[in-house]
């Protein structure tokens, strides 16, 4: 599993890091255009989230993250982001604090029903990213950016026509769960 979630982030990662500040900020024309600083910015929050509940602690996003980052804010185009290089910093700390929830949560797994429930807050943290990065992909493209194509993964099946979840299966998800925190 934590290649997965290293898989989906360095997928992200590809796409985002040759761009400049003003191409993240950048609003595609047209109604529903979100610029990709919002998609980043967003993937994260909603991983803190996830994990922040999984391990019954508090989130490590600071209130002007929770706020610019939140949902109220998918169809604002007034709203400003934080730099990349903020969004970064905070993407890596959440992703410390699940790759460390990810090893509590296998610990003592005692069967594969139990390895399922506990894999579960993971499996949408990638299913997540990854219906995210589908959307960056369409706004590199828009801007004229070279094209992504989408991520490579043995595990993780894209549906590039799906415009709702489930974007992303998770093929052999036994497998996966099995494999816990050290695959």
């Amino acid at each position: 599993m934590c290649s997965e979630l290293h898989a989906a982030r360095q997928h992200l990662y590809d796409m985002v890091r040759p761009l400049s500040q003003a191409e993240l900020q950048w609003l595609p024309p047209r109604p529903d255009g979100i610029s990709i600083s919002y998609h980043f910015g967003h993937i994260a929050l909603i991983e803190d989230v996830e994990i922040a509940r999984a391990a019954e602690r508090p989130l490590l996003a600071p209130a002007g993250i929770q706020d610019a980052f939140g949902v109220h804010n998918v169809d604002n185009r007034d709203a400003r982001f934080p730099s990349g290089a903020e969004i970064i910093d905070y993407m890596q700390s959440v992703r410390a604090r699940t790759l460390q929830e990810l090893a509590m949560a296998f610990r003592s797994v005692p069967d594969d029903a139990a390895a399922r429930i506990a894999a579960e807050p993971f499996r949408r943290i990638i299913n997540h990213e990854y219906s995210h990065t589908k959307y960056i992909r369409r706004i590199r493209a828009e801007m004229g950016q070279a094209p992504v194509g989408p991520p490579t993964s043995e595990l993780v099946q894209a549906d590039e026509r799906a415009i709702a979840p489930p974007q992303y299966s998770i093929q052999r998800w036994d497998v996966l769960a099995r494999a816990g925190g050290g695959s």
